[in-house]
């Protein structure tokens, strides 16, 4: 009787419980009302967290300098950095030699030194007084080097390539001074009287010049994908030229700077450096009272920021890797750094005679080398 009482009991008490439903439902997501961050090319980053604007990153101004004399005179024009032990420069360089019969000044001429990491080496390419204007480096066993006409050593002997001799150029043409290659195979040389000349690893070949001004420097791109080529070349004689911009698909040529042609408003006459990398247009262009440096996209040079504007003297070079990361050199000493943001002058702290010209620089891996007019050998590091 109890046991059938504790059953009854059992199920009337859960018969009376209150019978509740439990329905669990997900909450909507907010909705998102955040700006899509900016899609930056390489160098810029969104300016905020959640910005749609682009800016660009920044990088260090601090280095370490070192400054070497070559020499007792003479001129450097060039330099290039294959790495921090392994660094040519070209021009002129005139050292002590009592046992030498040069002039009969107890004095030797070289054209080139290499930095092996610990000291600098004195290269004769060419005898006698002969200022080598720029070099090209490929690899150990193919080094290009002008100087009116081009030179090229294959690892064991220099070869001389006198275009006129070799009926490539004209009496009234002038001689290349300034190279820049994809490929040995593929190299192109600008001079004197607008010249411009190609290699193709076999034979030169003269090409039609929109110009018969002097071409003072030349620098080009390659697109990775494509293959496609942008190959620029600038220059500035005497006044009343302006100086002026060249541009090529590496087979035609087209002016598309000059002071009929501005693709930015100027206030005199210029004379433009150029630096190219994959994505941008590095351009500086000033006169004796004014600076000025602007930033294209390559595919577009109207599309542009100045990024500085100031007085700084003519600048002969631009070097870098990157267009946030740059550095320019230029006459009375003058040299300075652009990390993205800011532009910093080296020119006070490295106490350098304001005589000395800069005439080329280079900027890899962090180190950066340039050179002067009077023998002078700049170089910094992180």
């Amino acid at each position: 009787m109890i046991s059938n009482f504790k059953t009854y009991f059992r199920q009337a008490y859960f018969l009376l419980l209150p019978f509740t439903l439990f329905l669990i439902t997900a909450c909507p997501e907010p909705p998102d009302t955040k700006p899509q961050l900016a899609d930056c090319p390489v160098g810029k980053s969104p300016c905020e967290d959640d910005s749609t604007e682009c800016c660009w990153d920044t990088t260090s101004h601090n280095f370490v300098w070192d400054i070497d004399t070559l020499g007792i005179s003479g001129s450097l024009r060039d330099v290039q950095i294959i790495d921090e032990n392994n660094i040519w420069v070209v021009g002129e360089i005139e050292v002590d030699d009592p046992d030498s019969s040069f002039n009969g000044t107890g004095r030797e001429t070289f054209n080139a030194a290499h930095w092996n990491g610990r000291e600098w080496e004195y290269i004769k390419i060419v005898s006698g007084s002969i200022e080598l204007y720029s070099i090209t480096y490929f690899n150990e066993n193919d080094i290009w080097v002008c100087s009116g006409i081009p030179m090229r050593w294959n690892g064991i002997e220099w070869s001389y390539y006198h275009l006129w001799e070799m009926g490539v150029l004209n009496p009234d043409d002038g001689g290349v001074n300034y190279s820049w290659g994809y490929s040995s195979s593929d190299i192109y040389f600008v001079g004197r009287h607008g010249t411009i000349v190609h290699y193709d690893g076999t034979s030169f070949t003269k090409m039609a010049s929109p110009t018969t001004q002097d071409l003072d420097g030349i620098v080009g791109i390659v697109d990775p994908e494509t293959g496609a080529k942008r190959i620029w070349a600038y220059g500035w004689t005497d006044y009343p030229n302006r100086g002026l911009l060249l541009q090529s698909d590496g087979t035609d040529w087209e002016v598309i700077w000059d002071e009929l042609n501005p693709y930015f408003e100027d206030e005199q006459y210029v004379t433009p450096t150029v630096w190219a990398g994959i994505e941008w247009f590095v351009s500086y262009s000033g006169g004796h009272d004014h600076s000025q440096v602007s930033i294209h996209k390559n595919d577009n040079l109207i599309d542009y920021e100045i990024i500085h504007k100031d007085y700084n003297g003519f600048i002969r070079d631009i070097g870098g890797q990157y267009s946030n990361d740059l550095f320019f050199v230029g006459y009375d000493a003058n040299i300075f750094h652009y990390n993205g943001s800011t532009i910093k002058s080296f020119q006070s702290i490295l106490n350098i005679n304001p005589y000395n010209w800069f005439m080329g620089v280079d900027y890899k891996d962090g180190t950066i080398v340039a050179v002067t007019d009077m023998g002078l050998i700049i170089k910094g590091h992180h």
